[in-house]
């Protein structure tokens, strides 16, 4: 995007600039101040997710601990009543906990572990938007997609889930040349499944089947490796996994349900869910099939519907949304050739990738305490935030343009 042909575009994008890197250094101070804050006594997700793997590699299932059907042991600590993980995901940890370290040492690794993917991503998005863009555009780019709210959340909860969000990301951009390596990232991302499931419908649309088998037996591996260690039955520990995650009542929810996280409603009845998830899955096959007609089939396109589905299907975190660098990828490498025929949607793609960086909670926090309305504004910015996504797909689908480069 050329801007040093005009004064005030130029003065714009500086302005931008420095509110972006404000943004960026909010989110890493936020998230530091989180972690210092926390320890064994106010523990984050990666302490209940360490604690359960530690039990896990001693023959002992976790959920029996949690339900105090087994003794807490002294030297691995206490699970509160919220912990609780897929098999296959505290399996994974065994190795990607570190418990092999104490609890404190594996801790500070895994925040160091957390700012090296931040690295990592801010390296390969900058190398995969320098092809097209001029060396300040990129660096803008960059810090759009570190501007996501969620590495702040991720880094002050050290939940894994904005590792795996990225983890995803770098799937997809290897699918192509390095299918299997694809699949097994993505297969370690089921750890949670709302998260990557999307991925494994887009691969079996696409017909990617090394991908799609490789991405399948990692977690099978890891489930049937539980069940082997604990000596539990393959279905129970779901079952005891699905009990835990009841108690977060009407936060797991969809873009329908999630409604009854604001006002006491039960908008979270399984008839609604249901709907709501398969209205999300018609609406990406949907997507998908017009995608196809329109002679669209890159990765990132293809699979920015599933990166976009993840955060609307089921249940999701501001810290699962670093998937969307995905899709932010995608709009700004359509961008340039989009922008020189349709200078004036300049605003429409800003909002894209607004909504893509905005956690909506914090904005209804912001506006309820200026106009002290309560939890009305989350509705709000929630069902505006599904609507540009919606938006965002409606674009992809109908994009008769160049091909996005990869």
């Amino acid at each position: 995007m050329k801007t040093k042909n005009d004064p005030f575009l130029e003065w714009g994008f500086s302005v931008i600039m420095i509110l972006l890197f404000c943004l960026v250094l909010g989110n890493i101070g936020s998230g530091f101040y989180g972690f210092i804050v926390k320890g064994s006594e106010n523990p984050d997700d990666f302490i209940m997710r360490y604690r359960e793997s530690k039990y896990l590699s001693q023959l002992i299932n976790p959920f029996d601990v949690i339900n105090g059907v087994r003794e807490v042991n002294s030297e691995i600590g206490f699970l509160w009543d919220v912990a609780g993980y897929t098999p296959w995901g505290m399996v994974y940890g065994i190795i990607l906990n570190f418990i092999f370290l104490p609890e404190k040492y594996a801790r500070y690794l895994f925040f160091v572990c957390y700012i090296m993917v931040m690295l990592i991503t801010l390296f390969v998005s900058y190398n995969i938007v320098r092809k097209v863009y001029s060396k300040r555009t990129s660096q803008l780019i960059v810090l759009i997609i570190l501007a996501n709210p969620g590495w702040s959340t991720g880094l002050s909860w050290l939940n894994v889930g904005a590792v795996l969000g990225i983890g995803i990301v770098l799937g997809i951009l290897l699918l192509d040349r390095f299918p299997i390596a694809a699949g097994i990232l993505i297969g370690l991302a089921a750890a949670k499944p709302q998260l990557a499931a999307p991925f494994f419908l887009g691969l079996l649309l696409k017909k990617q089947w090394k991908a799609l088998i490789s991405a399948v037996i990692v977690p099978l591996i890891g489930w049937g490796m539980a069940v082997i260690l604990t000596k539990t039955d393959p279905f129970f520990m779901l079952y005891q996994f699905q009990v835990i995650t009841e108690k977060f009542s009407g936060m797991l929810g969809n873009w329908i349900t999630s409604l009854s996280s604001y006002y006491e409603v039960n908008f979270n009845h399984p008839i609604l869910q249901l709907i709501g998830t398969i209205s999300c899955i018609v609406f990406a096959v949907w997507i998908w099939n017009k995608m196809k007609k329109n002679g669209v089939d890159d990765n990132l396109s293809f699979f920015s519907v599933s990166a976009v589905l993840s955060g609307m299907w089921m249940y999701s975190q501001t810290h699962d949304r670093t998937v969307l660098t995905l899709v932010i990828l995608c709009l700004c490498l359509k961008m340039r050739s989009f922008l020189q025929i349709h200078r004036n949607y300049l605003i429409l793609i800003g909002v894209f990738l607004f909504s893509c960086i905005a956690d909506t909670g914090r904005l209804a926090r912001i506006q309820s305490f200026w106009i002290s309305t309560g939890s009305a504004p989350s509705v709000v910015y929630e069902l505006l935030k599904n609507i540009v996504w919606i938006m965002i797909l409606l674009f992809l689908a109908y994009w008769k343009g160049e091909t996005v480069e990869q």
